[in-house]
């Protein structure tokens, strides 16, 4: 089992040259966000919102992007300040070769241990594809 980080910054390597999908969603009734930037500090991704009623999921953000050509290169994931997220990582590899690689945050603001501990307040799963078309 993941154990919870209380810091609201992760650093992710995404595959070079890979077509990404990047959704964000919310449940919680207070202002969480993300941000994605890639080596080069360019921002890629950003979203923010909360939901109306709290406790139902509403997307925030979604968007695609190309990561960019140099190999293992980190991208900066900054979730809503204060917070804290477990995340996980899966990849399809075939011969060594890419075909999907995804990663999941889930957040309690407010941190951990604090509050209701659910971790459903902000998900953000990024997927990126070794192939386009």
């Amino acid at each position: 089992m993941p154990q919870p980080v209380n810091n609201n910054v992760a650093t992710i390597n995404l595959a070079p040259n890979c077509l990404v999908f990047v959704t964000a969603s919310v449940q919680s009734d207070g202002l969480e966000s993300v941000t994605i930037t890639d080596a080069n500090n360019n921002t890629v991704f950003q979203a923010s919102g909360t939901s109306p009623q709290g406790g139902q999921f509403i997307v925030i953000g979604q968007g695609t992007l190309q990561t960019i050509s140099t190999p293992n290169a980190p991208y900066t994931v900054t979730l809503t300040q204060g917070c804290a997220y477990m995340s996980s990582e899966s990849t399809i590899v075939l011969g060594g070769v890419y075909y999907l690689q995804q990663y999941t945050f889930i957040c309690n603001d407010g941190g951990w241990p604090s509050g209701d501990n659910d971790f459903n307040d902000l998900v953000v799963q990024i997927t990126c594809f070794g192939f386009q078309g």
